[in-house]
């Protein structure tokens, strides 16, 4: 169940395919919470440096309080974004408002040459946490130097050193755009890991549609949400034991991955998943009409399509969605699913009645004798 937390969560998967998962959003996660805890960082570390000024840097205090202000607003952006650029934004406004907030204090207490090229360079490290890929972090730093009031000629780090000050700031600067590069690709292969995990855990190799696992898990979590309402339908193909004995197991694998393909293709965004065998199930949110349209669908489009040479039919067991327990639903759809064999097959009962769903176009005759 927290694994289904976690992927509902990250992406939507009750409407989403395993395979549309969402890198972006991935990566956003992923990048947020560090994000935002180096800007608090940041906020504490100018915080503290007015605290510490002499009291005459008190005079600094409205424009001061405005730095405060534009970090706090960063804070808030990175907070509320919901995809890369405003993340992107949020940083960007707080890295730019603390370097802003430091240079007031610097150069106010006429320390600049001797901090600004240490608190640039502690800086330049820093902010390749916070940024979502190096050219982002290269365009951050530019902006960053040139807020900073950096002077390499009057540095007291120039005086007697030759090139230290540049060799300073390269370093820093290198090292930031490693280290950046390194946790965007450490990112990437952290994505890509999960989303393997995920495939192999919550989709069915054989059919390329959501398994048992995730079925459960993702129903039971919308249902407790009271996020879901609607019918749940139960499909199982006809005769299919009668299918590997007659055909080979190669055969009841087509039919299988057939079946799964047309699921898929009917149920579109609609929860649904192999239970295991050769049953299935589809969560049909809305009325009693949309489902009997569904399974009326299913059943035409198995019923149409031949499989390795096999005319292939399903039956359906369908009942309300009435509490949060998924089991019991199951139950009672398996309980009209094994009605729907006992009167004819590739047909669809409701509990706690049957409901005849009649094809316009290929009529059947186990439907003429099914009662509403």
């Amino acid at each position: 169940m927290i694994i289904a937390r976690r992927i509902n969560e990250i992406s939507g998967i009750l409407d989403l395919n395993l395979n549309e998962l969402s890198r972006k959003q991935y990566f956003l996660q992923e990048l947020k919470t560090p994000s935002l805890s180096l800007q608090w960082i940041a906020l504490t570390g100018l915080l503290a440096a007015y605290a510490a000024a002499p009291p005459f840097v008190l005079d600094i205090g409205t424009s001061f309080s405005a730095c405060v202000l534009g970090l706090l607003l960063g804070i808030l952006i990175s907070h509320l974004s919901r995809n890369h650029v405003h993340l992107n934004i949020g940083g960007f406004s707080s890295m730019l408002f603390a370097g802003a907030g430091f240079r007031l204090i610097l150069v106010a207490t006429e320390r600049a040459p001797y901090w600004t090229l240490p608190l640039g360079a502690l800086m330049a490290v820093s902010v390749a946490v916070i940024i979502s890929g190096p050219l982002m972090y290269l365009l951050l730093m530019a902006v960053m130097w040139k807020v900073l009031p950096i002077d390499l000629h009057t540095s007291v780090f120039a005086h007697g050193h030759g090139l230290w000050p540049q060799l300073l700031i390269g370093s820093a600067m290198l090292i930031g755009l490693l280290i950046s590069m390194f946790l965007h690709r450490l990112r990437h292969l952290n994505q890509v890991c999960t989303l393997r995990l995920v495939d192999m855990a919550y989709k069915d190799h054989l059919t390329a549609i959501p398994n048992r696992r995730w079925f459960m898990e993702a129903v039971t979590l919308a249902l407790q949400r009271r996020q879901l309402d609607g019918y749940l339908l139960m499909l199982d193909i006809d005769d299919f034991k009668r299918v590997n004995d007659e055909a080979g197991h190669d055969t009841g694998d087509a039919v299988l991955r057939q079946v799964g393909a047309i699921i898929g293709d009917v149920a579109g965004g609609l929860p649904h998943g192999r239970l295991g065998g050769e049953e299935f199930a589809i969560v049909v949110r809305g009325r009693r009409g949309d489902a009997e349209a569904i399974a009326a669908r299913l059943l035409q489009a198995v019923r149409a399509t031949p499989i390795a040479g096999r005319r292939v039919t399903v039956s359906i067991g369908a009942c309300v969605l009435e509490d949060e327990n998924i089991s019991r639903c199951m139950r009672l759809a398996d309980e009209a699913l094994y009605r729907a064999k006992l009167g004819g097959k590739d047909r669809v009962e409701f509990d706690p009645g049957p409901v005849a769903v009649v094809s316009r176009l290929h009529p059947h005759p186990h439907l003429e004798s099914t009662t509403s």
